[in-house]
């Protein structure tokens, strides 16, 4: 263990990449693909059956008239936006925002800039489209305000619900403003009576602050009606405040905008869903199986068959439709024992918007293989290995015809460069450049200094390597230290062993997917 850490090579390198490598006149044939398979069997096996679907999904898409109807429900609503006295309930039950906080012009959406830019107070721009959405917006304010202000604070508690609490609250503070006139510190004052305990032992000091750090009507006090020197009384939900703003710091003089925006989702109408829906059954009904499921769909524009990753009886997750209840009733039907491969689901799944509870996709499935525990059929993963199997070929047929002088004559006649990989350990699961190439470092490790090796055909491309020098670990010299770090690693996957070894013995039948 430790030599294997320890030990480093460095190493010079030719890279022939596999799209660099003619394979023109290479066919691939169902051996190559088993053979593939077979080497890489860790990968592709499986302990169980699994199914694999091919699926094809429509998008539900709303229409101009959707569009157009929503656009005239927005431009009601705008109406009632413009005279509304309470913005922030407005917005918060119109699918909007509301802040108390004045942003620069840059933070607005950019879909909305060049329209709040030419507004007065109070004014409403839009419906504009947005992110699937007619939002618009209403400038509740503009003004230069301080990116960032300094002040201190004197917190007396008090129930802002509570009449008796507040007034001896307001009446503290009073007193304490006497106090200040009269000469008395500040810093004393907070001292003594702040209820802010952690400020109040600084003398109330708060630091420098963005705006966003404060709750409203602190934020208000000290960025938007307050002045630099200023003292100023605030109610909170923490109770009153007696504030002293130090000092107000402008980055720029640039307005600030305060901005309230409602929206409502461009979405295709029930009839629309109808429709769709009625559509897509059409094309279920024409077809019992997969042939007949390509004939139908071969006059629809943007129609084409996904297929999915081999599913296991209790999956609940389908490709990229996702997870749901409408996925989880594809795989149940998928494992149905009256099911065979190249059969079409006679129903249309629905899939819903998870935000805006509308659906947007109608899906048809046929089953398209069964896959027996072992290695799955070649058909099953011939598309997704067939550029892995290529370039395996490739790459075995330029090892066999290569002949190597010198790595830069190989270089060059690749028009590649000679690259070096410097103090790289046996261990090395990934070097700058390669990538992960472990038959590469054997050959490092095994090869005289300034020998070069046969070409090796990697996991990127075809290499010839000429290993310049080697350093050995040497002798290890604190032996129980390593034996103790060797033994905590092994141990340390005991537990997940012995569970799984006890799983695999108990022959645990796992009947989740007759109920779920």
């Amino acid at each position: 263990s430790y030599a294997i850490e320890n030990s480093r090579a460095d190493f010079k390198y030719v890279k022939i990449p596999f799209d660099q490598i003619d394979g023109s006149g290479i066919e691939l044939n169902d051996n190559d693909f088993k053979n593939y398979l077979e080497e890489n069997r860790d990968e592709f096996e499986t302990e169980t059956e699994t199914r694999t679907l091919d699926y094809l999904a429509f998008d539900v898409i709303p229409t101009t008239e959707d569009s157009n109807s929503i656009r005239s429900r927005m431009e009601e609503l705008n109406k009632e936006f413009a005279i509304t006295d309470n913005d922030s309930v407005f917005t918060t039950v119109n699918n909007g925002a509301y802040t108390h906080l004045y942003a620069p012009f840059e933070s607005i959406p950019a879909d909305l800039q060049d329209g709040i830019a030419a507004l007065e107070i109070g004014e409403i721009y839009g419906p504009v489209v947005s992110n699937d959405y007619y939002v618009s917006a209403k400038l509740l304010g503009k003004q230069l305000v301080p990116d960032s202000v300094t002040a201190r604070h004197i917190l007396i508690r008090a129930d802002r619900n509570n009449k008796i609490s507040l007034d001896a609250a307001m009446t503290l503070i009073d007193s304490l403003k006497r106090e200040l006139r009269s000469g008395t510190s500040f810093d004393s004052l907070a001292i003594k009576h702040s209820a802010d305990t952690q400020s109040g032992l600084q003398g109330g000091d708060l630091g420098t602050f963005p705006q966003e750090m404060m709750v409203p009507e602190f934020a208000q006090a000290c960025f938007i009606d307050g002045k630099k020197r200023g003292l100023y009384t605030v109610t909170t939900q923490f109770g009153v405040h007696l504030i002293e703003v130090q000092d107000q710091i402008f980055n720029n003089k640039d307005p600030k905008y305060k901005v309230a925006s409602i929206g409502l989702v461009i979405k295709p109408s029930q009839e629309t869903q109808d429709n769709k829906y009625d559509e897509v059954a059409e094309v279920v009904a024409e077809a019992r199986n997969i042939d007949e499921l390509k004939t139908a769909i071969s006059n629809l524009d943007n129609a084409s068959i996904e297929s999915s990753e081999a599913l296991d009886i209790n999956d609940f997750s389908l490709g990229n439709l996702g997870s749901g209840q409408s996925s989880r009733e594809i795989v149940k039907w998928a494992f149905d024992p009256s099911v065979e491969a190249g059969d079409v689901s006679p129903e249309v799944y629905r899939y819903t918007d998870k935000v805006n509870y509308y659906d947007n996709k109608y899906v048809i499935i046929s089953l398209k293989s069964i896959d027996k525990p072992g290695l799955p059929p070649v058909d099953a993963v011939r598309s997704d290995i067939e550029t892995a199997v290529l370039n395996a070929k490739k790459g075995e047929q330029l090892k066999n015809s290569l002949q190597v002088s010198t790595l830069d004559d190989l270089a060059s006649q690749y028009n590649v460069t000679v690259e070096t990989a410097s103090d790289i350990a046996m261990n090395n699961r990934f070097i700058p450049g390669m990538g992960n190439e472990p038959d590469v470092i054997g050959a490092a490790f095994r090869l005289d200094a300034q020998a070069i090796s046969q070409p090796i055909v990697g996991n990127s491309g075809v290499y010839v390597i000429q290993p310049l020098s080697k350093q050995e670990a040497g002798v290890p010299t604190n032996i129980p230290f390593l034996k103790n770090s060797v033994s905590t690693a092994t141990r340390s996957q005991v537990t997940f062993k012995l569970i799984d070894n006890m799983k695999k013995r108990a022959e645990v039948m796992d009947d989740r997917y007759k109920f779920f």
